[in-house]
C-alpha cells in the first residue's frame, strides 16, 4: 500500500500552484497527479473541484507534502493507503486509511521554501 497525501482545490488555477510548489519542493513530477472531481461542481454555480495527489511511497515527507497543499490554499487535505495507479479513486471511493488531514498539522500560512 501506498501513502498518498491530496489536496482539493477550486479551480485549475489554484491545483496548478500546488502541483508547482510541489515541484519546486522537491517532490518528482512522477509523484504528483492533478485531476478533476467530476463528482462535484458539475453545476454552473458552483466551482470546479480539482484534486492534487502527492504519492509518497516510503518517503517520510508527509508533513512537507501537507504543508505544501495548504500553503497553496487546498480547501481540504486527506491521507490514504491505496495503490498509487488508482488514484483517481480518492475522490469517489473509501480507500483504506483514508482520512482528513488533522488542522493542527496544517501549516495555517507557514512559508514553504524549496529544499
Amino acid at each position: 500500500m501506498d501513502t498518498i497525501i491530496a489536496g482539493r482545490y477550486d479551480g485549475f488555477e489554484a491545483a496548478e500552484r500546488g502541483r508547482e510548489r510541489l515541484e519546486s519542493c522537491g517532490f518528482p513530477q512522477s509523484s504528483i497527479r492533478v485531476f478533476v472531481d467530476l463528482g462535484r461542481g458539475r453545476g454552473v454555480r458552483r466551482p470546479v473541484r480539482v484534486t492534487v495527489a502527492v504519492h509518497l511511497g516510503d518517503s517520510d515527507r508527509d508533513d512537507d507534502a501537507i504543508h505544501v497543499l495548504d500553503a497553496t490554499g487546498a480547501n481540504s487535505i486527506e491521507r490514504a493507503q491505496g495503490d498509487w495507479r488508482d488514484v483517481a479513486a480518492l475522490a469517489h471511493e473509501p480507500l483504506p486509511g483514508k482520512r482528513p488531514v488533522d488542522s493542527t498539522r496544517r501549516s495555517h500560512g507557514v512559508p514553504i521554501t524549496a529544499g
